[in-house]
């Protein structure tokens, strides 16, 4: 279904919304559900630190690093 749906939106606009893109988009609506919360973190985190974030299963661990404004430990290669 989602490699489906993949096909349909890059059709439509283009390389990057493919299924890896859209699985991680699910992965972010499940760990970021409340809108209050990602309001407020994404004035301080791109999309890239948000990706970083997800891949931390330990919740506290994750919100501690997004408490650090944009200076993620795990994003920096």
């Amino acid at each position: 279904m989602v490699a489906v749906l993949a096909k349909q939106l890059e059709a439509e606009y283009g390389r990057g919304v493919g299924v890896k893109n859209l699985y991680r988009v699910l992965r972010f609506s499940v760990l970021f559900d409340s809108e209050e919360v990602f309001y407020a973190l994404s004035r301080q985190l791109s999309w890239t630190h948000f990706r970083c974030l997800m891949y931390i299963d330990d919740l506290f661990k994750r919100t501690r690093g997004a408490s650090r404004r944009g200076l993620v430990a795990c994003c920096i290669r």
